[in-house]
């Protein structure tokens, strides 16, 4: 069992100036902010938890499928199984973000067009509903497709609502029926 002090104050006098200069020497430690995980790193780890559970074959992750292409683009699949040339591209910024009030922060709802009230929430930022986002997710779509990849894209909702059928349509793309 070891001796426990309460401040450097309390060491042996020898010990205190040993652990002074030490101290001096090493630069301040600063606390960095957790990283916060991205919804997108969320929505993939539970995909490839339902992967395991499948007991689909595993596939490689962020696959770079267009750096032969010309000219050459760095587009990555976020999963693809190479000799079936089946990719899945996990679309998780689908609805963006709720718009909230300034003042308040409540979530600002839509009227209803006949004027009965208030209906779904607002919302803003969806990179693949953005102009610039889906262009870019029609770029990568249309070369993917004359590479000869046949791609399935899955949402939040899919994968956390309706796993079944996204298995099902996995199932026959990597027996190539689909």
């Amino acid at each position: 069992m070891g001796v426990t002090y309460d401040s450097i104050d309390d060491l042996p006098e020898g010990l205190r100036d040993q652990v002074r200069r030490k101290l001096e020497k090493t630069a301040p430690v600063v606390a960095k902010r957790p990283k916060r995980v991205s919804e997108k790193s969320e929505l993939v780890a539970h995909f490839d938890g339902l992967l395991r559970m499948m007991s689909l074959p595993t596939p490689t992750k962020e696959y770079a499928f267009a750096a032969d292409a010309t000219p050459p683009r760095k587009f990555r699949f976020d999963r693809a199984w190479l000799a079936e040339k089946v990719a899945v591209e996990i679309d998780g910024g689908t609805f963006g973000k709720p718009v909230r009030c300034h003042q308040c922060k409540v979530q600002v709802r839509a009227p209803r067009i006949d004027g009965s009230g208030y209906g779904g929430t607002v919302r803003t930022g969806g990179r693949h509903t953005q102009g610039i986002g889906y262009e870019r997710d029609c770029e990568k779509g249309n070369l993917a497709l004359l590479l000869g990849w046949r791609v399935l894209h899955v949402t939040a909702k899919m994968i956390r609502g309706d796993a079944v059928t996204v298995r099902h349509h996995l199932q026959l793309m990597l027996r190539g029926k689909g």
